[in-house]
């Protein structure tokens, strides 16, 4: 048994989990937010609780649908106290974002011990300073990482969009894996969990609001896999963390992230040497620093901070203005030819451009930060030239 960790013992069921899951299709209600804390006491200030039922300590409606969409866990171990040096995993720790999230909480080698967990190894200067495991979450030998670690914290980033792989595959490792992993979480006595999806979750619409925050239903065009397959493990997430609330769960729901390490189906887009965009359409959005959403995440980890969070970059832009700064020769095209063109792209599996990216280049998609901003302590650092100026001429 590693340093800093007691011996665990049986953990009882989880009584009065509030829900994130709505009555259609598994749509949380709303998102939660808060302490682990507040969280233990029920459905007090939680979003689309029954409070009358919380003070006579019955299970709200929603908290029964939350316990009926996430399945409870066999044989779960009870957190020992945190004392000493941390187990910390990371996994999709080869992607960009791992990588910058790994040498952020690399430079804390006083407290932090990182074991990294990825489909692909490490190439990073560093590696040596992680143990490492190269499997996938779908695999059965991935929950030995578990049940041997012993983890205080895991960070979950393997998400991918590679459209070389079947979409069949894709599913099974960003919405199955996703899954494996919260189970292993319960199982295994992790106190905290950090899970970094996308704000596109909440999808580009014609009536979005001029700002969007946590509250906001995920309602996303599900037609594409890519998309459908990051909703539909978003969803999971918050249900899950009603499950259980004893779990210090934080879901970042970054905007478009931009940086030299990370790849990502938007900053293809912006990097073309020729940029299809839409005739008559120039909507807002957001982009952020790779570093500051890895310092987001480093944030999550260090709070107590429970529930959703908007990921923001320094203020909104519209998305030919974007395309301006960063030197890049645009050609306006018809809805129809775009979405032709990223179609015929997407299946000739050659680049990242999903057909879903079209709602985004149409419609606005502006979120709000401040929930992040008062609960974990977040604000962006990098300014937006030198966040775009980290794209250019790629």
């Amino acid at each position: 048994m590693s340093a800093g960790h007691s011996e665990r013992t049986p953990r009882l069921e989880a009584n009065g989990a509030a829900a994130g899951a709505g009555a259609a299709g598994g749509q949380p209600a709303a998102a939660p937010g808060g302490t682990r804390a507040a969280a233990e006491r029920g459905s007090e200030g939680a979003p689309g609780g029954d409070a009358g039922g919380a003070a006579r300590g019955e299970p709200s409606r929603e908290q029964r649908l939350a316990a009926a969409f996430v399945p409870p866990m066999p044989g779960v171990l009870e957190a020992a106290p945190r004392t000493g040096r941390r187990r910390l995993l990371i996994t999709g720790i080869s992607g960009g974002l791992g990588k910058v999230v790994f040498r952020q909480l690399r430079e804390r080698k006083h407290d932090v011990d990182i074991v990294g967990l990825a489909r692909s190894p490490l190439h990073d200067v560093f590696r040596g300073e992680v143990e490492m495991h190269v499997v996938d979450l779908t695999q059965n030998r991935a929950e030995d990482v578990f049940r041997e670690g012993e983890f205080d914290t895991v960070v979950h980033l393997a998400f991918e969009d590679d459209p070389r792989r079947p979409a069949a595959e894709r599913y099974k490792g960003n919405v199955i894996g996703t899954m494996r992993l919260l189970d292993w979480c319960a199982r295994y006595a992790v106190r905290k969990v950090v899970v970094a999806t996308s704000a596109m979750v909440y999808g580009a619409h014609p009536d979005n609001p001029t700002l969007i925050d946590e509250d906001m239903p995920t309602r996303a065009d599900q037609n594409w896999s890519m998309l459908r397959d990051l909703v539909e493990a978003d969803r999971y997430v918050v249900a899950w963390m009603w499950k259980y609330p004893e779990v210090e769960t934080t879901l970042l729901r970054p905007v478009h992230v931009l940086g030299p390490t990370v790849a990502s189906a938007f900053q293809f887009y912006l990097t073309r040497p020729l940029v299809p965009v839409i005739a008559g359409f120039d909507p807002m959005t957001q982009v952020v620093h790779e570093q500051d959403v890895a310092r987001a995440v480093v944030l999550a980890v260090d709070s107590e901070a429970w529930g959703v969070f908007n990921i923001v970059g320094p203020g909104a832009l519209p998305v030919q203005e974007i395309l301006e700064q960063i030197g890049a020769e645009v050609a306006p095209l018809s809805t129809t030819a775009v979405r032709a063109l990223f179609h015929a792209l997407w299946r000739l599996k050659l680049v990242p451009l999903s057909p879903h990216l079209v709602d985004f280049l149409r419609y606005p998609l502006v979120v709000s930060g401040d929930k992040a901003e008062q609960q974990l302590g977040y604000r962006p650092r990098i300014p937006l030239a030198d966040t775009l100026a980290s794209v250019r001429w790629r």
